[in-house]
């Protein structure tokens, strides 16, 4: 974890990755992702955090020689419909998209589980070297975030964070009730479900 302190880090441009990042000792810097690959050449920055597959297609191996595969965020793809068209559907039609959606989410975690495999073999045969930061390292991030998460709630409302923490446990068959704010951060979660899938790369 004090491998952030004073280090630039490109994050997406949201409040609650800047706050995070800031928490854990980093300089966060809200950047546009078009715009990363020129400002890791340059040194604007010299750390980012994405998705595995993402710096292989980027080809992010080029300017960056380090990666800890740091887990701090999952992110899924969200199935939504209009509540007023659900509750006109015939309920045979929704058990159908019910079912389909469970189908589809169990595909959709099993090939993001492969691609990120290969795409971590990939990054290594292209020269990075992987680093696996220890359980015990991650706990003290979740620890040190408690702070961020607490300004984070208080922006979106602590009912929204702890029905989001509640429905992560259940998902996960972890019971937390009530939710430990200081042992689980608003990214980096105690309970994390596969596959997680933020990684941090540096240019050290």
């Amino acid at each position: 974890m004090e491998g952030l302190n004073g280090v630039k880090l490109r994050v997406m441009q949201n409040n609650v990755f800047l706050t995070s990042f800031k928490t854990l000792g980093a300089n966060s810097v809200a950047m546009a992702f078009l715009a990363l690959f020129s400002a890791l050449e340059t040194s604007s920055v010299n750390n980012h955090g994405n998705l595995l597959n993402t710096m292989l297609s980027s080809k992010f191996c080029e300017a960056q020689k380090c990666l800890a595969n740091s887990n701090h965020v999952f992110s899924p793809w969200i199935v939504s419909v209009s509540k007023k068209w659900w509750d006109g559907s015939p309920k045979d039609e929704q058990n159908i998209l019910r079912d389909a959606a469970r189908v589809s989410c169990d595909f959709e975690r099993r090939v993001s589980r492969d691609k990120t495999s290969r795409a971590v073999a990939n990054l290594q045969a292209k020269g990075m070297k992987v680093n696996e930061p220890s359980d015990i390292e991650s706990a003290r991030t979740c620890s040190q975030l408690t702070r961020a998460y607490a300004q984070i709630g208080a922006e979106v409302g602590m009912d929204t964070c702890t029905e989001t923490q509640n429905g992560l446990a259940r998902i996960c068959g972890k019971e937390i009730s009530p939710p430990s704010f200081t042992s689980a951060g608003a990214i980096v979660s105690v309970y994390r479900p596969a596959p997680v899938r933020g990684q941090l790369a540096t240019m050290a």
